[in-house]
């Protein structure tokens, strides 16, 4: 009796998984996201939050999701927990809310959606929030700028471009870096493309390597803000050359920040890599196997805009021509 009893039990447990299964959503192998406008040189997607209407979202590499908090409230998000978030100045506590965000028809799922309060969100009114970690995280991401597409493709799905240049790419603190050289000093760079610069170095970086003292009279002193509008005292130079694996970048600008709060005091990383370096690229984001995959790519060289360490600048970048095989990235404008 009772081995019947368990013999039945077990029938109805996997009839039960089977009708589950079925009915769960079969997620495609790869998903191809239009980007439907730059800011600042960062590609925006369309994200739907809880099944509502499309928001537009910059896609930040060097960022968690979040979204101007006061638009949150209109739209019922609540918030769930506090999280800290990293900027490149300074750590913040803020709210968070467990959202269920789907990118065109694939179904992200439950994420951790910071609320930025009041004052706090110094973007462009036609964007709604940030989203860049989660999607790292989870597939294979495809920065396509001149074919104006986002590529998700499920890890165990993505295959290497014949020719690509391939970097190994970790994680520390949320921030993906990989090994890069600029101007004759290696060292791990984070890859941001939120930042309106070629390049950021951190003071530690900086003082290790005596690049004041390389730069001399070429540098420059201003102001940058970051993800809240906080502003740090910067210095600008134009380097030699940023290599990466088997490629390298002429001229980059490179901004030097003094400061050591937030992401700036990890003492692990040199810097980052902004998006004017990252678009000569279609660049590919595999962090669930550990690499970063490089195609050559005649995209728009996106100039830098110097008074931005997180895509906050006055005016947007310009966008100029693009630049013949080989030919250095035209030379930054000068700090206003």
């Amino acid at each position: 009796m009772f081995r019947t009893l368990w013999i039945a039990l077990l029938a109805v447990g996997v009839t039960t998984l089977a009708g589950a299964a079925a009915a769960a959503p079969v997620q495609p192998d790869r998903v191809v996201l239009p980007i439907v406008d730059f800011v600042f040189g960062a590609p925006v997607i369309e994200v739907r939050l809880n099944g509502g209407e499309a928001h537009r979202f910059k896609f930040d590499s060097g960022s968690m999701e979040l979204m101007d908090g006061q638009q949150a409230a209109l739209e019922g998000i609540k918030a769930t927990g506090i999280t800290k978030l990293l900027e490149i100045n300074k750590a913040e506590t803020m709210p968070v809310s467990d959202t269920d965000v789907r990118l065109g028809e694939l179904d992200i799922g439950p994420v951790s959606l910071a609320l930025m309060p009041p004052g706090g969100w110094a973007h462009p009114a036609r964007i709604d929030g940030m989203i860049g970690k989660s999607l790292l995280l989870r597939y294979v991401v495809t920065m396509d700028v001149p074919g104006r597409q986002i590529v998700l493709t499920r890890p165990d799905a993505y295959e290497i471009p014949e020719g690509a240049t391939i970097l190994p790419m970790v994680e520390f603190h949320g921030l993906f870096h990989v090994p890069a050289t600029l101007d004759g000093h290696p060292g791990e760079f984070g890859l941001d493309t939120g930042l309106t610069s070629h390049v950021l170095v951190f003071a530690a970086f900086e003082q290790a390597n005596a690049l004041a003292l390389q730069y001399g009279d070429n540098v420059i002193s201003g102001d940058a803000a970051g993800t809240t509008g906080v502003k740090s005292k910067v210095r600008q130079a134009k380097g030699d050359g940023l290599i990466l694996g088997e490629v390298m970048v002429a001229g980059p600008q490179v901004l030097l920040l003094g400061q050591q709060g937030g992401v700036g005091g990890f003492d692990q990383i040199a810097g980052l890599i902004g998006m004017p370096v990252l678009t000569q690229f279609t660049v590919t984001f595999d962090a669930p196997h550990k690499r970063l995959v490089l195609e050559s790519a005649r995209a728009p060289a996106i100039l830098a805009a110097p008074i931005a360490l997180d895509s906050k600048p006055e005016a947007e970048p310009a966008i100029s021509a693009p630049p013949e095989p080989g030919a250095p990235v035209a030379p930054a404008p000068p700090l206003g």
